[in-house]
């Protein structure tokens, strides 16, 4: 990950690769049509996840429903497999899936890009996790480029008992560097 400089809106641009790997929260959403629209998610494996409005996955059917003006009860059960604020983007997958899953039971109202842009709004790496497989990601992370996807990775993730969010990471980069110029020092 290379976090090249802090940008106006308080993002930062970066340039990384990311590459998917095989563990996955468990996603299934069904869909009932309605008067007024309506988004429930249970959670399954994690009892510290919010299942309001401050849920990626919630706010991905909220927001894919505002921009297809369809009104609906949407019924959301996350099997929580992937480590919270680990740095494994599991947030991001959830609300990926969510809109994969309704642009299929709406039947492809929204083209591949423009699901992207509404990930984007989303968060910065919603975007990779609708597309997956191994890329560079530039930009806050929604510019994607595909890569050969060739790697043979055999990954092990280990967490620490210490969580840390990415707002909380990125501040205390901030924090860290505040003063850097982008300027290389040299010891002569």
């Amino acid at each position: 990950l290379d976090v090249v400089s802090k940008r106006q809106d308080d993002f930062h641009d970066i340039k990384t690769v990311m590459h998917s790997v095989s563990l996955c929260d468990l996603i299934t959403v069904s869909y009932t049509p309605s008067k007024k629209t309506n988004v429930t998610l249970t959670v399954r494996g994690n009892n510290f996840i919010p299942t309001d409005g401050k849920n990626l996955a919630v706010k991905a059917a909220t927001l894919y429903l505002e921009r297809a003006s369809v009104n609906a009860d949407i019924a959301i059960t996350l099997e929580k497999n992937i480590p919270v604020a680990a740095g494994l983007a599991g947030g991001s997958a959830d609300a990926a899936a969510v809109l994969r899953a309704l642009n299929k039971i709406f039947d492809k109202m929204f083209t591949y890009s423009a699901l992207s842009g509404i990930a984007a709004e989303l968060g910065s790496d919603v975007p990779y996790c609708l597309y997956g497989k191994t890329a560079l990601c530039e930009g806050r992370g929604e510019i994607i480029t595909k890569l050969p996807d060739t790697l043979d990775l055999h990954t092990v993730i280990a967490i620490a008992n210490e969580h840390i969010s990415t707002p909380q990471a990125y501040g205390e980069l901030d924090r860290l560097y505040s003063d850097f110029d982008g300027s290389i020092k040299s010891d002569s």
